[in-house]
Formats: structure tokens, sequence, C-alpha cells
């Protein structure tokens, strides 16, 4: 099984069938948008992975429930191993995506990204005055997230991880992986737009700041294991 994207990570969690890939330019364009690679996968995103048939399967999640599927004993990025728990994680899932990540995600692209996302995404420059719009979604649903899991905490039902669930699970990764890359000063450079960095310049609260904490040790711990694997 290989894995199209930037570096992946290799744990107990998931499969160590799973091998990581690292996008590179072909012909002047990102390898993911290139003919060969939107021949497995027309939407040119990443990740996805390829079979050994030659089946391919793209977006973050998806790639995460088939795993889960494929490998039930391991520990459930979805949830699992219940109806209930499963279906509560996929509730968080959809809440992180709508609300922050996604909106997270393309005020970068309509804002400090644009002059690079322009040539690949064809409505990127008519969406530049929705910036603000974007930028506010992503605050005020921080500001909401906060305000629940410290709700949470005070009725003595915190666990640590968004989905309630004894470890982490993809809303954890989802918004973890978006603000660690968003923080990024290769990505955060405030050429056009203001800086935006949740993670660093305060607008998380309290439970998102020791979550966020709590997130860079379990990623790691996972690096680690993936340097001993090879």
């Amino acid at each position: 099984m290989l894995k199209h994207g930037t570096t992946a990570t290799s744990t107990s969690d998931t499969p160590r069938a799973v091998q990581s890939y690292k996008l590179k330019m072909i012909d002047g364009v990102p390898e993911n948008r290139h003919p060969t690679m939107l021949a497995k996968n027309p939407a040119g995103t990443t990740p996805f992975i390829e079979l050994e048939d030659g089946t391919c399967l793209a977006e973050s999640v998806t790639i995460c429930e088939y795993l889960d599927l494929l490998y039930p004993n391991e520990r459930q990025l979805t949830g699992g191993p219940d109806p209930l728990t499963q279906m509560q994680c996929s509730m968080w899932t959809t809440r992180v995506q709508i609300g922050i990540t996604q909106p997270f995600q393309r005020q970068y692209q309509y804002g400090e990204g644009a002059p690079y996302f322009k040539h690949h995404v064809p409505w990127v420059e008519a969406s530049v005055p929705a910036l603000a719009g974007l930028r506010k979604q992503t605050i005020d649903n921080l500001r909401w997230l906060e305000e629940v899991m410290q709700g949470n905490a005070n009725k003595g039902v915190d666990t640590g991880f968004i989905a309630g669930t004894a470890h982490c699970t993809v809303p954890d990764l989802q918004l973890y992986t978006t603000a660690k890359f968003m923080g990024h000063p290769k990505v955060n450079v405030a050429r056009l737009t203001d800086s935006f960095d949740p993670g660093g310049d305060g607008t998380f609260g309290p439970w998102l700041t020791e979550w966020y904490a709590r997130m860079d040790n379990i990623v790691k711990e996972m690096e680690g294991q993936q340097d001993e694997l090879g």
C-alpha cells in the first residue's frame, strides 16, 4: 500500500504496510496535479492511497475509515469499537471539518497562499473577498470548541481529546495538523494578510492550549516509532 502526500507517520495505530511518499514538482507543476497522478486521483488532492491492485482511495477521513475496517484490532482512528463511539467521533469530525479546518485552510488559500493557489484552483481570485469571513468563522468556532471542552472538563467528563475518546482520533489529528501547518513560518509569513497562528498567538484557550501540547507529545512519539521502523 502506497500513500501519496506529505510525509506520513507510521505508528502502532496504523498499519506498517503503509509507506510514506513525499510529493515533488514534475514539469513545473505539483506532482499531485500532474496528469500521471490525476489519472489515479482526478481530484488532485492529497493524501490518497494506492492499493496493490491499483485501486485508489482519497480523502483523509475515508482512508482512516478504510484502515480501521482492515485492522479492527488496532486502536481506532475513527472512534470504535462500538457504534456509539464511532458515531460520536464522526459527529466531531464533521464539526471540526466544517466549522474550523475547512475555513481555516481556505482563509489561507484565498489570502497568503493566493499567489500559488490561483494557478491551481480556478475560483481562488473570485473568493478573495471571503477571507475576513472565513477567518472569523475559524476564530468563532475555535472559541465555541474551547467553551464546549471546558464545559466537559467542569462536568468531569473530559478525556483530553475532542471526541471524548481515550486516545486521539480523526478530529484531533485534523485540527492539530491544520493548526501546525498554518503556524509554520514558511506558511504564516504575513506578506499579504495579517499573521494567523491560533496555536501560538493566544487564540487557543486554556483547554485547547493543553490539548495542543498533548498532541505535540503524541506526534513526537509517533515520529520516534517511525524512525525505529526505518
